[in-house]
């Protein structure tokens, strides 16, 4: 009877023990499982943060594409606006030149010399319906700027002048340049001269 009850409780152990082995690795795939889960749920979270980092990168490139139009935009709009106001003045677009003007006051076979003094910030009319106003003048570097304006119409300036630099425009029906030259600049004004195209005589013409 004892010998009986010895392999009764080995058979009872033996079965302990395989059910504790079964739960432990119920538990291990249990475990594995969750951590299986975690790990997907973390890919799909990066996945959603490429995604909106992507969505975000292409959002700025447009916007970048959209600011580069929309500065050519007012760029092209700022030329027409400059080229419409050019037309509008009735002068051309000054042009200066890299020669020294010559220190003389005598007049070439087809120009007149005319003299003037302009004080800043003062329209003042230095030709029969050409006006000068000067915006600053910078006595130290001998630099102007400037705006020449024909009659009641729009003027066109003249930025950073140095003296004695011969400035070339010209005025409606009159294919001849003007010549405008700055020969002293103070803190308060400039002085210089013109050389006007004198009328067309029937020999020059």
């Amino acid at each position: 009877m004892r010998c009986g009850s010895l392999v009764y409780l080995s058979n009872l152990e033996r079965a302990e023990d395989s059910y504790c082995r079964r739960l432990r690795l119920s538990i291990r795939v249990s475990e594995l499982e969750s951590t299986q889960r975690e790990s997907s749920e973390r890919v799909n979270q990066l996945q959603e943060q490429v995604a909106g980092l992507q969505r975000e990168i292409a959002a700025l490139r447009d916007e970048k594409k959209g600011s580069a139009a929309t500065g050519k935009t007012k760029e092209l709009l700022n030329d027409a606006q400059q080229t419409r106001s050019r037309e509008s003045s009735g002068l051309t677009e000054p042009v200066v030149t890299n020669q020294t003007a010559p220190n003389t006051s005598d007049n070439r076979a087809d120009r007149k010399r005319i003299d003037f003094e302009v004080s800043s910030r003062q329209a003042k009319e230095v030709a029969p319906n050409l006006y000068i106003t000067v915006s600053r003048a910078d006595a130290g570097k001998q630099e102007i700027d400037a705006t020449l304006k024909l009659g009641e119409n729009d003027g066109v300036t003249i930025r950073g002048q140095a003296i004695r630099k011969p400035v070339l425009f010209r005025i409606p029906d009159e294919s001849r340049p003007i010549e405008l030259v700055f020969t002293q600049i103070s803190s308060d004004g400039a002085s210089g001269y013109l050389m006007m195209p004198l009328p067309r005589t029937n020999t020059s013409k």
